[in-house]
């Protein structure tokens, strides 16, 4: 199926991605770092690592567009969890941006528009807007108990890779934590966690 394509398609990345990582420690080469980049910059490139998503310092990215990669990749996974708005998959495309002074990327629709006027950047603007008074919106909701219409309480859930996550868990009213992403926990250390260290993640 499609969708099976598109699954084992981001685990192939994820195998190469690996083999990327062993390439640079025997060549002794240094990773890309992400730590320098400025508040709202997008990130644009063929491919990224999730390990370098993972460790970049994700409240100061603005979005990320890459060649590679598709909805259930790790970058795809990590940018939202995050809010980072994404477009992936760009195939060749992605080179027509190399010369882009500027890009605006709407992750929800999967556009890219290069150097955009100052009518399309006030668009964005006030669609980033709109979104954040949404979410502002929907916060009366989270000292709602869930429940059915039996009395039946439902836990409501989130699905986190870190621990910095947890409190926006929390702060969006979760009851608990339905699915930790154990392999972002591997994907943040340059050295595998001890298992001290990730018994007391857990």
């Amino acid at each position: 199926s499609a969708v099976g394509d598109h699954y084992l398609n981001a685990r192939a990345d994820d195998v190469h991605a690996v083999g990327g990582q062993i390439c640079l420690v025997l060549l002794g080469q240094d990773e890309v770092s992400l730590e320098t980049i400025p508040q709202g910059a997008i990130l644009i490139a063929d491919d990224i690592g999730a390990w370098d998503l993972a460790r970049a310092p994700l409240k100061r990215i603005g979005g990320v567009v890459c060649g590679h990669g598709g909805a259930t990749s790790h970058i795809a996974i990590i940018a939202r969890s995050h809010g980072v708005p994404a477009v992936l998959g760009l195939g060749d495309k992605i080179n027509e941006l190399r010369a882009a002074k500027e890009v605006a990327i709407d992750g929800n629709a999967g556009h890219v528009i290069v150097d955009p006027d100052g009518a399309t950047r006030s668009d964005f603007n006030k669609r980033v807007e709109a979104a954040a008074q949404e979410r502002a919106g929907l916060k009366v909701f989270k000292s709602v108990t869930p429940t059915r219409a039996d009395g039946t309480v439902i836990e409501v859930a989130a699905n986190i890779g870190s621990l910095e996550e947890i409190e926006a868990a929390q702060e969006a009213g979760a009851m608990g934590v339905g699915l930790f992403r154990t392999e972002l926990l591997f994907m943040r250390h340059m050295h595998l966690p001890s298992e001290d260290m990730q018994a007391e993640t857990y």
